[in-house]
């Protein structure tokens, strides 16, 4: 009962400072994130060890970022912040938990408090238990904050205590967020898609605006992928990765874009569309969606959410086994697709569907990286499945980083042939 109650409390936070853009909504966006390396053993990526603190301990003093980059635990933001008639600010930070049992990731502006970051309300109580990469924000007061270029410093803290001793998240960028007051100058809105008319394999979508821009990012509210990490596959679908957008519908710097919806699942409700207009003043103005869209092709695609999703899951530790059931007929699916956000790939060893060797390692180890394989081998599906990861054992005698599968895990959806 006391988890219980304490998993109420902590997703009723969540939801409630969770802020994200909603349509109408006009702001600009001011991007960090971790420069490239420059020399052999610096890291793409920071890790948040406690206040100020970003050393991998088994480093001893490694210097893992360029001269310069970090002053006695702090960064600077390098943008020139516009706060005139700003009227609030939030912070996203793209937040991967590796060390399970880590909390309290928080940031400071300037002379500010911490502000620390919400965990995921989809994510099962104490989320500090489920590896995960999710994109969470908090709200900044804005007299923490400063006008003008380079004014701006931050730092990073994250909780003392971790069941074995180091405590560590990733941080791979941030995104600050600032909010201004409605103008009529700066709108914008999508043309040419009706609820009257469904949505067929490929949508054409085109925008109209009422001043020059410089990209338009389209989105989607739909039942889809949970490639935001948060345990909710209904929602505007998109995050950021170095501080760029990435999982929505696809970007255009004319303001025509052609959305295959091949992967797209049959939805229960109405589908919305929106998009981000990124002005050239630097404002990014949120459209008012168009809703109640259907889609209907000549296919059906189903979406098979994971469930048994295991705790700690990373590779080094043992073999893990998570599960899916599939409503429509497996003997009718043409292929499938096989979705996971991942870190350190290269170390994997197996994922097996009913015991059939899907994929072995890919990609490189110590790094981000998305599993997306599709499979012509629909004759290994079944109603009730099984998605299991191969222990990743000892290097000469030493225990390797193993892959850490991030929440919620393997994904599947599955395209069956026209009736």
């Amino acid at each position: 009962m006391k988890y219980l109650l304490l998993g109420l409390l902590s997703m009723f936070l969540n939801l409630s400072s969770w802020a994200q853009p909603k349509p109408g909504d006009l702001f600009k966006e001011y991007s960090w994130t971790v420069p490239n390396p420059t020399k052999p053993g610096q890291e793409p990526y920071l890790r948040v060890c406690g206040d100020g603190f970003y050393e991998d301990q088994t480093r001893k003093g490694t210097s893992l970022f360029p001269d310069g980059y970090v002053q006695d635990g702090w960064f600077t933001l390098p943008e020139n912040l516009d706060l005139s008639k700003a009227v609030r600010a939030e912070v996203l930070v793209e937040k991967m938990l590796c060390h399970d049992g880590s909390t309290g990731l928080s940031v400071k502006f300037n002379q500010g408090e911490f502000l620390k970051f919400p965990e995921a309300a989809g994510i099962p109580f104490p989320q500090s238990e489920y590896l995960h990469h999710i994109y969470t924000t908090v709200s900044v007061p804005l007299s923490t904050l400063k006008s003008g270029l380079n004014q701006n410093k931050f730092r990073f803290t994250l909780d003392k205590t971790q069941r074995w001793g180091m405590p560590q998240n990733m941080v791979y960028g941030m995104v600050l967020r600032i909010y201004y007051e409605s103008n009529a100058q700066l709108t914008a809105s999508l043309k040419g898609l009706s609820a009257d008319v469904p949505l067929g394999e490929n949508v054409d979508l085109s925008i109209t605006a009422s001043d020059k821009y410089k990209k338009v990012d389209f989105i989607g509210y739909y039942e889809g992928l949970n490639m935001e990490g948060d345990g909710i596959y209904t929602q505007w679908h998109y995050n950021y990765f170095k501080g760029q957008i990435a999982s929505h519908l696809g970007s255009s710097v004319t303001g025509s874009y052609t959305w295959n919806t091949e992967w797209i699942p049959d939805q229960t409700e109405g589908i919305k569309l929106a998009a981000f207009v990124r002005f050239k003043n630097g404002y990014t103005y949120f459209t008012q969606p168009i809703e109640n869209l259907k889609i209907k092709r000549s296919f059906k695609i189903e979406l098979a959410k994971p469930y048994d999703i295991p705790r700690r899951w990373a590779t080094r530790e043992r073999e893990f086994q998570t599960a899916f059931d599939l409503k429509g007929n497996p003997l009718k699916a043409e292929k499938f697709r096989v979705v996971a956000t991942t870190w350190s790939p290269g170390y994997m060893n197996g994922v097996y569907l009913n015991n059939f060797l899907l994929m072995d390692r890919e990609a490189c180890k110590y790094c981000f990286h998305i599993i997306d394989k599709v499979i012509d081998h629909p004759e290994f599906l079944q109603n009730m499945n099984a998605i299991k990861t191969g222990f990743t054992p000892l290097y000469r005698g030493k225990m390797t980083h193993g892959t850490e599968i991030q929440y919620p895990g393997f994904m599947v959806l599955v395209k069956y042939k026209p009736d």
